[in-house]
């Protein structure tokens, strides 16, 4: 499947691609394909879930670049 995903996202790209582009073309889609999984098994969260959960972060990268100045 993985491989699959791969050589379709590729496919997708001019000939003159560079490196990078590929592998930003790579990334996106396997984690699009991660994501269409993760909604299909039921692990989707709520837009609301999503921002308590990176406020909690953000407050917490805050905390910690605040304790090492």
């Amino acid at each position: 499947m993985l491989k699959e995903i791969i050589i379709s996202a590729i496919e997708t790209l001019p000939n003159d691609a560079t490196l990078e582009e590929i592998l930003d073309r790579i990334y996106v889609a396997i984690n699009v394909n991660k994501g269409l999984e993760d909604v299909k098994n039921g692990k989707e969260i709520t837009h609301e879930e999503f921002v308590k959960e990176m406020e909690q972060k953000w407050s917490y990268i805050g905390q910690k670049q605040r304790n090492t100045m």
